[in-house]
C-alpha cells in the first residue's frame, strides 16, 4: 500500500485479535483498506472452529480447544468484493492451513475470470504464485 497510491485491499481476519493488530499496522491506510472480520471457507458457511494461536490461528482439528467464529465461503466472499471493485488484481491466500483447499473450491468457479493473479502458500510451506485459471509458477 506504501508503493501504489490507488490500490484496496480487503482483508479477512476471523480472530480479534489479528483484527486489532491489522487495524493498528494499517493506521494511515483507514480510506484504503476494508476488514472483514470472518474466516474464508472453502464451502459455504456460517461458522468454524477456530484455534486463536495469534498469527498461527488455524480451523481446529478433533480433540483441539476452539472458539466458533463467524464465516462465508470463498466463492461468496470474492464476489463481495468484485460487486465494489469490478475486478482482483491480487490475491493472497494465507490461512495457515486450507490455502489448497480454498484454490480448489475457486478452480473452476467463474468468478475467477475476475482475478488476476493469486500468491499463496502451499503444504510445504513454499510461496507461490498462480495466475487465473489455476497455471502456477
Amino acid at each position: 500500500m506504501t508503493r501504489n497510491r490507488t490500490c484496496r485491499a480487503y482483508c479477512f481476519e476471523p480472530d480479534p485479535a489479528n483484527a486489532a493488530a491489522l487495524r493498528s499496522t494499517l493506521t494511515d491506510y483507514e480510506d484504503r483498506y476494508t476488514l472483514i472480520e470472518l474466516a474464508v471457507t472453502p464451502e459455504p458457511a456460517t461458522s468454524v472452529r477456530f484455534v486463536p494461536q495469534g498469527r498461527y490461528g488455524h480451523a481446529a482439528a478433533d480433540g483441539e480447544d476452539f472458539v466458533e467464529l463467524p464465516a462465508i465461503g470463498v466463492v461468496d466472499a470474492l464476489q463481495n468484493v468484485l460487486e465494489r471493485e469490478g475486478r482482483i488484481d491480487l490475491m493472497k491466500i494465507d490461512t495457515e492451513g486450507s490455502e489448497l483447499d480454498l484454490l480448489a473450491a475457486l478452480r473452476s468457479d467463474p468468478v475467477m475470470a475476475k482475478v488476476g493473479s493469486v500468491v499463496y502458500e502451499d503444504n510445504r510451506g513454499h510461496t507461490r504464485w498462480a495466475r487465473s485459471g489455476g497455471r502456477s509458477r
